[in-house]
Order: structure tokens, then sequence, then C-alpha cells
């Protein structure tokens, strides 16, 4: 198809592939590749996502700043804000971390009203307490009802064998 102005109109299609593209084509793009895939396409602006891509680069030293500064500016379209990362952000292979998953958060929420810490020091407490200790917690702070209670007696007997 083709519009007013001759230009060519993409498919539905084709534009639902490109808004199907992955986060770590943009990463790889800006850390690694070094290669401006949004130039390419006219859909793939669509895909990136500066929040994602601010948190992965803020986890490494060399590209908090960079970092940073797209945080301080979060209206900025995505094309600027890649093309921005791009031209500052060295290339090197970075590995990616794993970030903080709910069932931490869960943990650290019962050692927080445990022992009456705060988020920090819950942190802490939590890389010295053991498996055991923190079931011992969680029993202790249950609030009760059925499922709970099921829940109570699985370890139980998990923790027996």
């Amino acid at each position: 198809m083709v519009d007013l102005f001759g230009d060519a109109i993409p498919e539905k299609e084709q534009e639902e592939e490109y808004q199907k593209s992955k986060f770590f084509d943009y990463l790889n793009a800006v850390t690694y590749k070094k290669k401006n895939i949004m130039d390419e396409d006219l859909f793939i602006e669509r895909g990136y996502e500066p929040y994602k891509m601010n948190k992965f680069l803020s986890e490494h030293y060399d590209c908090i700043m960079r970092a940073n500064e797209m945080n301080f500016r979060p209206f900025t379209d995505s094309k600027l804000q890649f093309d921005y990362l791009i031209n500052t952000v060295r290339k090197n292979f970075r590995k990616a971390s794993k970030w903080l998953r709910p069932e931490n958060l869960y943990d650290i929420s019962c050692v927080q009203e445990y022992y009456n810490y705060s988020k920090g020091k819950a942190r802490v407490a939590l890389n010295i307490l053991t498996e055991k200790e923190l079931e011992v917690i969680k029993y202790k702070l249950r609030k009760g009802g059925k499922d709970n209670d099921r829940n109570v007696d699985r370890d139980r007997a998990q923790s027996t064998r």
C-alpha cells in the first residue's frame, strides 16, 4: 500500500513483529554491538523501554552516570535516549546480574517485622540467617488461616525428612 505522499505503508503483521522486539536487542546494540537499530526500522522504537535499560546500566559502575542522566529526563523520546546511550556508553560486554525477586522481598519483610529492623538492616540480616532460622521466623510471624496452616504443616513434614 502507498499513502498520499508515495511512501510505503507497513502492514499490520510487520508492525506486530517489531513490537515484539526483545529487550536484549536494544541492550546489545547499546553495550556491545554499537549498531543503531532504531534507524533501520520504523516501528522498533515502540518496543524500547527506558526504565529497563536504565535499570540494567545502573548495575555497572562505568554506566551509572549515563543511566542517571536519562533518569533526570524521563520525558525525552525513546529514540533520543537510545541515541544518547549508544553514543556515550563504551563498547564492552556486560554480564547481567539477577534482579531482586518478590520472594526475597517477602523474606526481608519477615525479618523486618520480627527484629523491628529497617530495610537495609533486614537485607544484611537476611544474608546471615540460615534457611532453618528463616523458616522459624516465618512460623512465628504467621497470622493464621486455613491456607497458612496447611503450608506450615507441609513445611514441617519436609524439614523432618
